[in-house]
């Protein structure tokens, strides 16, 4: 009995963990229409971390975050390193002297994927799932 449940822990360990990889993969993206469809990523950096508030051309692009914790931690930490707490420290400081905004925080992913696609200086995150199954976005980077 035993034998056979290692066997197929060993058999089906890697499909499920290949599963999860792709599942837990985020897409930075901005609109079809978008001005900010030429940034990098230490451009994205500077957008999330409230350094860079204009872009070449005097392109004031709008950052959009989503309320799903799992989402934006796994977000944070891969793009700028940072835990949830970390950040809103980061954030209450920057506020607090006045030095920056942080990004405006919407709903749920279709509501960032409506305000990218509507707004042509928009740029969020999401899911790779969810920005793969919507037409009106393009993907900039994808963060694993």
């Amino acid at each position: 009995m035993l034998k056979r449940f290692i066997f197929i822990f060993l058999l089906f360990f890697p499909i499920a963990m290949s599963c999860a990889d792709q599942s837990s993969a985020v897409a930075v993206i901005v609109g079809n229409t978008s001005v900010l469809e030429k940034l990098t990523k230490p451009e994205i950096i500077e957008i999330y971390s409230g350094k860079n508030v204009t872009i070449t051309g005097n392109i004031t692009p709008l950052p959009l975050d989503v309320n799903d914790p799992i989402l934006r931690a796994y977000f944070y930490k891969s793009l700028i390193g940072m835990s949830l707490p970390r950040l809103n420290s980061y954030w209450a400081r920057l506020m607090f002297s006045g030095q920056s905004t942080p990004p405006r925080i919407l709903p749920n992913e279709m509501f960032v994927i409506n305000m990218v696609k509507n707004n042509p200086s928009a740029i969020g995150f999401v899911w790779k799932k969810t920005a793969d199954s919507s037409k009106s976005v393009k993907i900039l980077i994808i963060l694993q």
